[in-house]
């Protein structure tokens, strides 16, 4: 999928992403057919939808000491 981003080819991410949608029996969110509107939108909502799958919530850590060997 990432592949189909970087080399600019809408029609197989777009292909990967219905197959992924259908496989589960989800239904495709509208905005994948905004990505037929300018190669900018295609790049922007396909990044988007990357980094989603690749997010991690970051979790601040609480309470941690600060240890100073001087």
């Amino acid at each position: 999928m990432s592949n189909a981003l970087s080399v600019g080819n809408r029609d197989d991410f777009l292909e990967t992403i219905i197959r992924v949608y259908s496989g589960k029996g989800i239904a495709i969110p509208y905005i994948f057919k905004e990505t037929y509107g300018s190669d900018e939108m295609f790049k922007a909502i396909a990044t988007g939808f990357i980094l989603g799958l690749k997010y991690s919530k970051y979790q601040k850590e609480e309470n941690k000491e600060v240890v100073n060997n001087d």
